[in-house]
């Protein structure tokens, strides 16, 4: 109540729909919470948290070019925050192409290494697992895996030397 009473008294209080735009994320009502963000933005085009939310609430609306777009610009603006690194690896995986990709993977890394004790680690390094196990997977003809072919044919050899009793 207090926050939209400031900002019926100051249109411009990019902060006060911050917080309007937070507490409806949190009552689970994102389409306000979405409206209530952009309206920070446009109240105050040079404040981080106001892009790190917008590019966040973005995310799920799958409106990914968008929400890269308020991810950059929030981590050009607090260069160490470490929600605007970690939307910003979350958007880009979200975006599919190569590049993405790379750009996404590094900035997890760059995430857990920075902010080793954060409750997110384990979400970036999920991700960064899932980026290494697609990376090969795509470079693998069809799916193909000589060094598992290797090590199947390995054992197989290892299996007919010591006869079918042994293998057992």
């Amino acid at each position: 109540i207090r926050l939209k009473r400031a900002v019926q008294l100051d249109l411009g209080h990019a902060h006060a729909w911050v917080g309007i735009g937070s507490a409806y994320h949190r009552m689970r009502k994102p389409e306000l919470a979405l409206e209530a963000f952009e309206k920070a933005a446009e109240a105050d085009p040079d404040d981080g948290y106001t892009h790190r939310n917008l590019g966040g609430i973005l995310i799920g609306f799958k409106r990914i070019p968008e929400a890269v777009e308020h991810l950059r610009k929030a981590l050009s603006l607090m260069p160490d925050d470490p929600q605007s690194i970690f939307g910003l690896a979350t958007a880009l995986e979200e975006f599919g192409t190569d590049a993405a990709d790379e750009e996404a993977d590094a900035l997890n890394l760059r995430f857990i290494q920075e902010h080793p004790t954060s409750p997110m680690v384990e979400a970036a390094e999920k991700a960064r697992t899932a980026f290494a196990q697609k990376r090969l997977k795509s470079r693998s003809v069809g799916g193909f895996r000589p060094d598992v072919m290797m090590y199947i044919a390995s054992a197989l050899k290892t299996f007919a030397k010591q006869g079918s009793k042994d293998c057992r």
